[in-house]
Protein backbone atom coordinates (compact mmCIF):
# COMPACT_ATOMS: atom_id res chain seq x y z
CA UNK A 1 0.00 0.00 0.00
CA UNK A 2 2.56 2.37 0.38
CA UNK A 3 4.15 4.82 3.02
CA UNK A 4 0.83 6.81 2.88
CA UNK A 5 -1.03 4.16 3.89
CA UNK A 6 0.96 3.09 6.79
CA UNK A 7 0.63 6.66 8.31
CA UNK A 8 -2.99 6.84 7.46
CA UNK A 9 -3.70 3.55 9.26
CA UNK A 10 -1.22 4.12 12.27
CA UNK A 11 -2.78 7.79 12.75
CA UNK A 12 -6.47 5.66 12.60
CA UNK A 13 -5.39 3.29 15.02
CA UNK A 14 -4.17 5.70 17.91
CA UNK A 15 -7.35 8.31 16.72
CA UNK A 16 -9.79 5.35 17.37
CA UNK A 17 -8.51 4.16 20.67
CA UNK A 18 -8.69 7.88 21.64
CA UNK A 19 -12.48 8.26 20.75
CA UNK A 20 -13.71 5.07 21.80
CA UNK A 21 -11.66 5.93 25.45
CA UNK A 22 -13.78 9.05 25.15
CA UNK A 23 -16.85 7.66 24.11
CA UNK A 24 -16.86 5.39 27.08
CA UNK A 25 -16.14 8.18 29.49
CA UNK A 26 -19.01 10.28 27.79
CA UNK A 27 -21.36 6.95 28.30
CA UNK A 28 -20.65 6.72 31.81
CA UNK A 29 -21.13 11.00 32.21
CA UNK A 30 -24.64 10.83 30.08
CA UNK A 31 -23.25 13.09 27.54
CA UNK A 32 -24.88 12.98 24.81
CA UNK A 33 -23.75 15.71 22.80
CA UNK A 34 -20.38 14.43 23.27
CA UNK A 35 -20.99 11.26 22.22
CA UNK A 36 -22.80 12.24 18.93
CA UNK A 37 -19.77 14.38 18.59
CA UNK A 38 -17.32 11.14 18.92
CA UNK A 39 -19.73 9.01 16.57
CA UNK A 40 -19.69 11.16 14.11
CA UNK A 41 -15.53 12.14 14.06
CA UNK A 42 -15.20 8.21 14.32
CA UNK A 43 -17.62 7.50 11.74
CA UNK A 44 -15.60 9.90 9.50
CA UNK A 45 -12.70 8.17 9.89
CA UNK A 46 -13.77 4.63 9.41
CA UNK A 47 -15.28 5.48 6.68
CA UNK A 48 -11.98 7.05 4.73
CA UNK A 49 -10.14 3.57 5.93
CA UNK A 50 -12.51 1.44 3.86
CA UNK A 51 -14.68 0.36 7.57
CA UNK A 52 -18.05 0.35 6.28
CA UNK A 53 -18.92 -1.99 9.17
CA UNK A 54 -17.75 0.46 12.22
CA UNK A 55 -18.39 2.94 9.90
CA UNK A 56 -22.00 2.27 9.80
CA UNK A 57 -22.29 1.17 13.66
CA UNK A 58 -20.97 4.79 14.59
CA UNK A 59 -23.77 6.37 11.96
CA UNK A 60 -26.18 4.52 13.10
CA UNK A 61 -25.84 5.55 16.77
CA UNK A 62 -25.15 9.08 15.66
CA UNK A 63 -28.78 9.25 14.18
CA UNK A 64 -30.44 7.36 17.63
CA UNK A 65 -28.80 9.84 19.86
CA UNK A 66 -29.76 13.11 17.57
CA UNK A 67 -33.52 11.34 17.97
CA UNK A 68 -33.03 11.43 21.87
CA UNK A 69 -32.22 9.55 24.54
CA UNK A 70 -31.62 5.97 23.64
CA UNK A 71 -31.17 2.58 25.73
CA UNK A 72 -28.27 0.60 26.12
CA UNK A 73 -25.69 3.15 25.51
CA UNK A 74 -22.96 1.12 26.73
CA UNK A 75 -24.49 -1.76 25.01
CA UNK A 76 -23.80 0.43 21.81
CA UNK A 77 -20.32 1.48 22.90
CA UNK A 78 -19.52 -2.68 23.27
CA UNK A 79 -19.95 -2.93 19.96
CA UNK A 80 -18.39 0.02 18.07
CA UNK A 81 -15.13 -1.15 20.30
CA UNK A 82 -15.62 -4.96 19.45
CA UNK A 83 -15.78 -3.99 15.54
CA UNK A 84 -12.87 -1.26 16.24
CA UNK A 85 -10.64 -4.47 17.54
CA UNK A 86 -11.58 -6.20 14.64
CA UNK A 87 -10.39 -4.01 12.22
CA UNK A 88 -7.30 -3.20 14.33
CA UNK A 89 -6.06 -6.66 14.23
CA UNK A 90 -6.42 -6.55 10.30
CA UNK A 91 -4.84 -3.57 10.22
CA UNK A 92 -1.77 -4.78 11.91
CA UNK A 93 -1.49 -7.82 9.67
CA UNK A 94 -1.27 -5.82 6.87
CA UNK A 95 1.40 -3.30 8.39
CA UNK A 96 3.54 -5.86 9.56
CA UNK A 97 3.58 -7.96 6.26
CA UNK A 98 5.36 -4.76 5.01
Amino acid sequence: FGSDFTELAQLFQSDSVTRIVAMRQAADNRDQTELIRLSHALSGSASSMGASSLAFLCKTFEAQLKSGPIEHVKMKVDAIETEYAKIDARLRLLLTAD
